[in-house]
């Protein structure tokens, strides 16, 4: 599941950037259009950077930055090559 990524009700996201949450059928998220997740900001492509990697959702915490789990998600949109 990398078509969106959850948010639970007490995370500061809410607050923070609650205009990047969607409430639907599939709950509360961040949604991910082609891939890339709403929070990441770019001026011209790569580097991508969260815009809110403070306050971001326990799912996003849960990935140790650059750690196995989180290459094999950045590899499966197109993020990293390595």
């Amino acid at each position: 599941g990398f078509h969106m990524v959850p948010v639970e009700p007490d995370e500061p996201l809410h607050t923070v950037a609650g205009h990047l949450i969607v409430r639907d059928s599939l709950g509360t998220h961040v949604p991910r259009p082609e891939g890339k997740c709403a929070a990441l900001t770019s001026c011209t492509g790569p580097p991508w950077v969260c815009s809110v990697y403070d306050q971001r959702p326990r799912a996003c915490r849960n990935f140790a930055a650059d750690g196995p789990h989180c290459l094999t998600a950045r590899q499966r949109v197109g993020l990293s090559s390595h």
